[in-house]
């Protein structure tokens, strides 16, 4: 389970964040907070954060949990530290990473 949830959050970031030449993927903004436009990619990334959450044990779900919402926080503007949500988001995928090999 978690090898799909890895599999998942690695090629929605690269979807959200690499553009390739030649290929064309729509990625509408479905909404806007606080100034700032929200994407598919980001709403899907959103969703599978929370389902690693839940896949983690119970220690790392409370960091996973903090992780989300900072990563909520830089997402939206709240907080404006530039690369901080790229850098979350790599954790994340780094840490679902490391559960897989353990």
């Amino acid at each position: 389970m978690a090898g799909i949830i890895l599999l998942l959050m690695v090629l929605l970031y690269f979807y959200g964040y690499v553009q390739i030449p030649g290929v064309t993927v729509p990625n509408p903004t479905l909404f806007t907070i606080h100034n700032q436009p929200i994407s598919l990619a980001v709403f899907l990334i959103f969703f599978t954060i929370l389902w690693a959450i839940s896949s983690l044990p119970s220690v790392l779900r409370i960091i996973g949990i903090i992780l989300l919402v900072a990563w909520t926080l830089t997402e939206l503007g709240f907080v404006v530290i530039a690369g901080l949500s790229n850098f979350i988001a790599i954790a994340i995928i780094c840490a679902l990473f490391v559960l897989i090999l353990r």
